[in-house]
Protein backbone atom coordinates (compact mmCIF):
# COMPACT_ATOMS: atom_id res chain seq x y z
CA UNK A 1 0.00 0.00 0.00
CA UNK A 2 1.39 3.34 -0.46
CA UNK A 3 1.38 6.02 1.65
CA UNK A 4 -1.16 8.82 1.02
CA UNK A 5 0.17 11.40 -1.15
CA UNK A 6 -1.31 14.72 -1.73
CA UNK A 7 -3.74 13.48 -4.00
CA UNK A 8 -5.56 11.18 -1.64
CA UNK A 9 -5.24 13.61 1.09
CA UNK A 10 -7.04 16.57 -0.72
CA UNK A 11 -9.81 13.84 -1.49
CA UNK A 12 -9.74 12.86 1.97
CA UNK A 13 -10.43 16.33 3.19
CA UNK A 14 -13.06 16.71 0.64
CA UNK A 15 -15.21 13.57 2.00
CA UNK A 16 -14.97 15.07 5.51
CA UNK A 17 -16.46 18.33 4.33
CA UNK A 18 -19.00 16.44 2.47
CA UNK A 19 -20.16 13.84 5.24
CA UNK A 20 -19.89 17.55 7.49
CA UNK A 21 -22.92 18.88 5.00
CA UNK A 22 -24.52 15.47 4.57
CA UNK A 23 -24.84 15.58 8.61
CA UNK A 24 -25.85 18.85 8.49
CA UNK A 25 -28.81 18.21 6.22
CA UNK A 26 -29.71 15.47 7.82
CA UNK A 27 -29.75 17.74 11.12
CA UNK A 28 -32.08 20.10 9.49
CA UNK A 29 -34.54 17.65 8.14
CA UNK A 30 -34.21 15.65 11.33
CA UNK A 31 -35.00 19.14 13.34
CA UNK A 32 -38.18 19.83 10.93
CA UNK A 33 -39.60 16.53 11.19
CA UNK A 34 -39.23 16.70 15.17
CA UNK A 35 -40.24 19.99 15.59
CA UNK A 36 -43.35 19.96 12.91
CA UNK A 37 -41.94 22.34 10.67
CA UNK A 38 -42.35 20.78 7.63
CA UNK A 39 -40.27 21.91 4.58
CA UNK A 40 -42.56 22.84 1.68
CA UNK A 41 -42.49 19.82 -0.76
CA UNK A 42 -40.41 21.69 -3.51
CA UNK A 43 -37.29 21.87 -0.38
CA UNK A 44 -37.43 18.45 0.81
CA UNK A 45 -37.53 17.47 -2.74
CA UNK A 46 -34.33 19.21 -2.77
CA UNK A 47 -32.86 18.15 0.01
CA UNK A 48 -33.60 14.28 -0.43
CA UNK A 49 -31.71 15.06 -3.77
CA UNK A 50 -28.87 16.58 -1.99
CA UNK A 51 -28.56 13.60 0.08
CA UNK A 52 -28.41 10.98 -2.30
CA UNK A 53 -25.76 12.74 -4.02
CA UNK A 54 -23.44 13.18 -1.33
CA UNK A 55 -24.11 9.50 -0.04
CA UNK A 56 -23.01 8.63 -3.66
CA UNK A 57 -19.92 10.95 -3.48
CA UNK A 58 -18.76 10.07 -0.38
CA UNK A 59 -18.99 6.35 -1.20
CA UNK A 60 -16.83 6.87 -4.63
CA UNK A 61 -13.58 4.90 -4.48
CA UNK A 62 -10.38 7.54 -4.31
CA UNK A 63 -8.12 6.84 -7.11
CA UNK A 64 -4.92 8.57 -6.73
Amino acid sequence: MDPPGPSTQKAHMDKKYLLALMRLLSALESWGLSSGNILPDYLHDDLRSMVKWLEAEILKETTA
